[in-house]
């Protein structure tokens, strides 16, 4: 058996080759981390830029929602036995929620109401809602300016 390992010395030289180039590669990535390891120094700051973000479009989340919620029962409570709600009653009540609640009235426009007769739904969009931060980090300023179109869909059921 030892004799037909040493006979076929083509295989062994390679398999050596091999063994040497993996040693050489483990060698010098050791040496480059063990070198350059000191010289960097990485500060990450500002990252709690993007969490105060998210939670100011959390929060207008859930006051639009509420607002909407009560707008909607409040028209409700308006109306006469027999009478439709119409969108106008919607826009006014939501006028007057976001008012109460110190959301911007600006962000409601009457043309992004919409009524799903089938589906007994109220669909508002509001397009033009934005956040507009600055924050100061170690010697730098940084800016953010975030805003996308928000959907809201309220249940039309007395």
């Amino acid at each position: 058996m030892l004799i037909k390992m040493f006979k076929d010395k083509r295989a062994n030289a390679w398999i050596n080759v091999l063994v040497i180039l993996v040693l050489a590669t483990c060698l010098s990535a050791g040496f480059i981390f063990l070198t350059s390891s000191n010289k960097i120094k990485a500060v990450v700051s500002g990252v709690d830029v993007l969490n105060v973000v998210h939670l100011e479009e959390s929060e207008f989340n859930f006051y639009v929602k509420e607002a909407g919620e009560k707008a909607v029962e409040e028209t409700y409570k308006q109306l006469q036995e027999d009478e439709i709600p119409t969108m106008d009653g919607f826009f006014m009540s939501f006028q007057k929620q976001f008012e109460i609640y110190g959301l911007n009235k600006d962000y409601l426009k009457k043309e992004n109401f919409q009524i799903d007769s089938s589906k007994n739904i109220l669909k508002v969009k509001i397009g033009n809602w934005k956040i507009q931060k600055n924050f100061q980090t170690e010697g730098n300023s940084l800016e953010i300016l975030y805003g996308h179109e928000l959907n809201f869909e309220f249940n039309l059921k007395k």
